[in-house]
């Protein structure tokens, strides 16, 4: 149980960072901030 999960989630994770990192590092924070913006204006 332990062995192949850690090593599925770790090439999921190795893989999704590796196409992320480049691309979608600062849009991920801008998100996070219009997020922040969305429910500071809704509320």
């Amino acid at each position: 149980m332990y062995g192949p999960l850690m090593n599925s989630r770790l090439r999921t994770v190795r893989t999704m960072h590796r196409k992320t990192k480049l691309r979608h590092t600062l849009s991920l924070e801008e998100y996070c901030k219009i997020g922040n913006n969305k429910t500071t204006t809704r509320s």
